[in-house]
């Protein structure tokens, strides 16, 4: 991500800021990448020709997906706790800390403003707020400007959401959303569009997880995701993928959705079900596969069915007594 990298170059102008413990409770407001993360393990696996004994493949486009997600929302978190620890607040109230706003930051020409607030939740715990704004030097005006209210600022939000700490002994624990504006993030130099919506809920620090993810693309593009973690590695996901059509997939755009579940040095198991593209209308694909502790396939069948018939088998390989 180009906007992400120059805004991580920005860091270089950073140096070591005065913070007081207050200021670091309020970063502390702002989830952590591992409290957020996708944990999808690698498989280590060799590469090998026969089908049965390869990686899973549906395995392998879950650990992808995770990669993709956690790279954008991962670095974005790591420069707000960078940028918080290297300047000191610009702004300290009572129930706010502001830094910035800063311009020409890495002489890129576009201004940076951080802020995170203090507040109670529905249910009278605490609430940290947080935002991430950013404008091209020539939109912003130098206006007033908070998370909730941009005024006539020219800034805009690209990373922004909430924390709800949960009180108890041992690690973090917590929930709250977090939200990714690509589109604002052009004016940092991206390329890339859409909006990301994440729902999360974690308990020792992240061990144990429950992540809800939306994105909407550019052209319609839709990917939903939900992945759930306990504390002894048992792993739930399910996604579904809606992707434009391409002119290269038939006259209709390609749908898919998975649900898998594994356990950590253990199997597993994906079902999958897909539409359109290459598919006539009245046509479906679906996809079982298993694997073991190692990622490596133990049943893969694929069928492409019209109505309740099967029309084609286009891989059975290996018994379904093998899956978990």
């Amino acid at each position: 991500m180009k906007a992400r990298n120059s805004l991580l170059c920005a860091l270089a102008l950073a140096g070591c800021g005065n913070l007081s413990n207050d200021d670091l409770i309020f970063l502390a407001g702002i989830p952590r990448p591992a409290e957020v993360a996708l944990d999808v393990q690698d498989s280590g696996a060799g590469a090998l020709t026969q089908a049965l004994g390869e990686e899973a493949e549906l395995y392998r486009g879950a650990r992808s997906i995770a990669a993709g997600v956690n790279g954008g929302v991962e670095g974005l978190l790591r420069f707000v706790d960078s940028l918080g620890r290297g300047y000191p607040p610009t702004e300290r109230t009572d129930d706010t800390r502001v830094w910035g706003p800063v311009s020409n930051v890495d002489g890129k020409h576009f201004t940076l403003r951080l802020e995170i607030k203090r507040e109670e939740n529905a249910a009278g715990g605490a609430r940290f707020s947080f935002c991430l704004q950013v404008a091209p030097d020539s939109a912003y005006t130098g206006d007033d400007a908070t998370c909730g209210d941009l005024g006539t600022s020219g800034l805009k939000n690209v990373l922004y959401g909430h924390y709800d700490p949960r009180r108890g002994g041992g690690a973090r624990s917590g929930s709250g959303q977090i939200f990714l504006d690509f589109e604002a993030l052009v004016a940092g130099g991206g390329e890339e569009r859409g909006f990301f919506a994440l729902d999360y809920d974690f308990s020792d620090g992240g061990i144990e997880k429950q992540i809800h993810i939306d994105w909407t693309g550019p052209l319609g593009g839709m990917l939903a995701y939900d992945y759930g973690r306990t504390a002894d590695g048992h792993v739930d996901f399910s996604f579904e993928i809606t992707a434009v059509n391409t002119g290269t997939t038939g006259n209709d755009p390609e749908s898919w959705s998975i649900n898998a579940f594994w356990d950590e040095n253990a199997g597993g198991r994906a079902d999958a079900l897909g539409r359109g593209g290459d598919l006539e209308p009245d046509q479906f694909a679906t996809a079982t596969e298993c694997w073991d502790a190692g990622h490596r396939r133990t049943y893969w069948r694929v069928v492409i069915w019209r109505g309740t018939v099967e029309e084609a088998v286009l891989a059975d390989e290996g018994s379904v007594a093998d899956c978990p």
